[in-house]
């Protein structure tokens, strides 16, 4: 990013955090905050004791990204081995990035990080400097990830009822954040097991009297009245095809290489695959501040009230919309507060400053001064 685009998207975010940013935090006096800056370093082991403190913060520092950590403290600002760990949120990652889909190839754009050159290769032709992957996510990408959220939900809700705060990452992803005292205090372990029941990791056809050498029946008889949990979805879903006599008798002849197979396709078809592992086990983490601006975007990280009516690009799209001028290397076209915008190619253009951030934070354009 050149001086003039860093000035821009300075002044952008500072502005932001001067006249709309708010946030509800729970015991924030016991939170590590950290934010990176715009030239990548890290400041971490802050702590705040009000909102208001936090924002002032913000306006002074104009952070490129913001971070909370999902852990509370004794002392938030020691060091990680005397902080004093108390307990930490339950956070389920989804970044939409690392789902295969057919859409990414039309928005995915490979830019010389040096010249700008538009490349297909791993390095540039024109001054054998790295290529960065640049993906502008389109309506899609978003309503896949959205499923994914929906699929996570309905999965939580076999292991009880709880407080839970859906979250656009600012990016290409949501955070699921879950409030419950119990599963607050579950060490990295018991949420990893949290982690393979949400992904439908370990359903082996064993469960369902499916076995290596003779079939169960009395075990396939009890599995087929399931209704709750893993077993009843996925007896549910087979009963659409058959009724439960016809179920019956197709299980008892079953080879337990094809259910296998079989299973592994249903599983996928009804669970939360696409959540990052790391994340959800870790206690000590750090996640991007709810309603802060990201760097890679320009959008905010904020709450989803309904995951169907949702739409990240009109409302985490939260920068005003001044006329600035930027250089547009390429881009494919984007929709921004219900706006469409491209494609381009080389050119000079005047765009909404919440657009022309987008770009420039994608690393696509340059401010032109």
């Amino acid at each position: 990013m050149k001086e003039d685009s860093l000035e821009l998207v300075r002044k952008a975010f500072r502005k932001y955090y001067f006249y709309k940013f708010d946030a509800e935090i729970r015991d924030i006096s016991r939170r590590e905050f950290g934010y990176a800056t715009f030239d990548n370093k890290i400041i971490r082991h802050l702590s705040f004791k009000s909102i208001d403190e936090l924002r002032a913060l913000l306006i002074r520092e104009i952070p490129a990204d913001a971070y909370i950590s999902n852990a509370y403290y004794t002392n938030p600002t020691a060091e990680m081995d005397l902080k004093g760990w108390l307990y930490a949120d339950l956070i389920f990652d989804i970044d939409i990035k690392d789902i295969p889909l057919t859409c990414t190839d039309n928005h995915k754009i490979g830019i010389c990080s040096n010249c700008k050159r538009i490349e297909r290769s791993q390095i540039c032709s024109n001054c054998n400097s790295n290529i960065k992957e640049v993906n502008i996510p389109c309506k899609n990408c978003i309503d896949v990830g959205k499923e994914q959220v929906r699929r996570l939900l309905d999965i939580i809700n076999d292991l009880g009822s709880f407080d839970i705060k859906i979250y656009f990452s600012g990016n290409n992803g949501f955070h699921v954040h879950i409030y419950d005292e119990e599963l607050s205090s579950i060490d990295s372990d018991a949420r990893r097991e949290v982690l393979d029941y949400v992904t439908g990791r370990g359903i082996m056809p064993e469960i369902f009297g499916i076995r290596k050498d003779k079939n169960d029946p009395s075990i396939i008889k009890r599995v087929i009245n399931a209704k709750k949990g893993w077993k009843g979805r996925i007896i549910k879903y087979m009963l659409n095809k058959k009724d439960e006599d016809s179920l019956f008798r197709s299980l008892i002849r079953k080879q337990y290489q094809k259910f296998s197979k079989e299973l592994e396709d249903i599983v996928k078809m009804f669970s939360a695959y696409s959540v990052d592992p790391v994340v959800t086990i870790d206690t000590h983490r750090i996640f991007r501040l709810q309603n802060s601006l990201s760097s890679k975007s320009g959008l905010a990280k904020i709450i989803v009230d309904n995951i169907d009516d949702f739409n990240p690009f009109n409302d985490a799209s939260l920068i005003d919309d001044e006329l600035v001028s930027v250089y547009v290397y390429n881009a494919s076209e984007f929709i921004l507060k219900d706006n469409i915008f491209g494609p381009y190619d080389n050119t000079k253009v005047e765009l909404p400053l919440y657009a022309a951030v987008y770009l420039i934070c994608k690393g696509l354009a340059e401010a032109v001064t």
